[in-house]
């Protein structure tokens, strides 16, 4: 019996059926001194390299897991990449280029209902702060009046600097649940609420983290920044008090500086 195992062993590696394919390839990555993982998928082993490397992988034949498959390239001060293996050819030689690690700053003011250096807005009813922030919105309210005040979150709405409207979540829905119906919030007469908000569209799913995260509001990783001085957005909070609802909450903000940070 463990004659026929072995033999039919031998006949499916000859015959072209082993579940996996070596491949071979070198990484050149500049700047040097930069670390690689591969990462084959399956269960096979990770293999940790530093560049430069002559890199040998094993990798599923199955099609769907080969797409899995992944190198990562990782130096401090420079942004990762991750690049498909089911993209590299056998045998070739792979030169990748790391983008510096930068950072602005952005500074606002508000444009309306009022202007202000503050970000701060109030009248008979409400007192507002928003404070736009890399990846999230932060929203301070308080409730100046004599009765119950609703956030209507399913109308809110935000546009963004190249004029694209959003639907906006609150920290307090899961992530998983940012598409359905996102119910009101309710501020009591003389109450306060701070709260976080995004946009739905930039809650993704994160494979390498197994978690969700959040993609930035504005381009502050990079050179493009610098565009974005004098570039307006606005966000559109409708409030409703005594089953009336006030329409009036649109808040335009626009970019003063984009300075950058060492």
């Amino acid at each position: 019996m463990k004659k026929a195992l072995l033999l039919f062993c031998i006949l499916a590696i000859s015959t072209g059926c082993a579940t996996e394919v070596k491949k071979r390839f070198t990484v050149i990555v500049e700047p040097p001194d930069a670390d690689i993982t591969v990462v084959p998928a399956a269960d096979l082993p990770v293999q940790k390299y530093h560049s430069p490397a002559e890199i040998t992988v094993s990798l599923p034949k199955d099609p769907d897991l080969a797409s899995k498959s992944r190198m990562e390239i990782k130096r401090d001060a420079y942004k990762p990449k991750t690049i498909g293996l089911g993209n590299i050819e056998e045998g070739e030689t792979l030169r990748v280029r790391l983008d510096k690690i930068v950072h602005y700053r952005l500074t606002y003011r508000m444009l309306g209902p009022v202007q202000s250096d503050i970000l701060r807005y109030r009248d008979k009813v409400v007192d507002v702060s928003i404070t736009p922030g890399d990846h999230r919105f932060s929203l301070s309210i308080t409730n100046l009046s004599q009765k119950p005040l609703k956030i209507l979150w399913q109308q809110a709405q935000y546009i963004d600097y190249q004029n694209r409207q959003h639907r906006v979540v609150h920290s307090g829905i899961k992530p998983q649940d940012r598409n359905s119906l996102i119910p009101p919030q309710e501020i009591p007469a003389g109450g306060k609420l701070e709260q976080d908000f995004v946009p739905v569209s930039a809650i993704f799913y994160s494979p390498e983290k197994r978690s969700y995260d959040t993609r930035p509001l504005f381009p502050v990783d990079s050179d493009l920044a610098l565009a974005l001085k004098g570039r307006t957005f606005s966000l559109f909070l409708p409030l409703e008090i005594d089953r009336a609802i006030i329409p009036d909450y649109s808040f335009r903000f626009q970019v003063v500086e984009a300075i950058k940070e060492q």
